[in-house]
């Protein structure tokens, strides 16, 4: 993933940031319908700040200054031509990652490609400008 940003910013290429939602007391109160999902965040309290996958790497911060954009997970594809990048993430465990990679993935959003994929890809892209 390092990689990744290495090679993005080298192109000049905005990084989007798209977090989860930190876990706080009381963020499903009086939601009527919360999905499997939710139930499972509220009990484990998932992404409570400070904790275990509630942080972003040092290596990989944003920096703003680069162009790099945080917003918060629900806005992280409105509007927008969304590549995932299947072998620069991480799951529970190597078959949930593999699911949503392979499976998941690619009904949700344009392109899911390896680092490798999306580097040739751009760089195509940056000699026919």
């Amino acid at each position: 993933m390092t990689r990744l940003v290495t090679e993005a910013r080298k192109l000049g290429i905005p990084i989007f940031y798209g977090l989860h939602q930190p876990y706080k007391e009381g963020n499903y109160y009086g939601w009527k319908h919360l999905t499997k999902s939710h139930h499972r965040i509220k009990r484990l309290e998932a992404f409570q700040e400070g904790s275990w996958g509630s942080e972003i790497y040092t290596s990989l911060l944003p920096d703003t200054g680069s162009g790099d954009v945080v917003v918060s997970r629900h806005w992280n594809s409105r509007g927008y031509r969304v590549t995932l990048i299947k072998d620069a993430t991480a799951g529970f465990s190597k078959q949930l990652k593999d699911a949503a990679t392979d499976l998941v993935w690619p009904t949700l959003v344009e392109d899911v490609l390896t680092v490798d994929q999306w580097t040739s890809l751009q760089k195509k892209k940056d000699a026919s400008l």
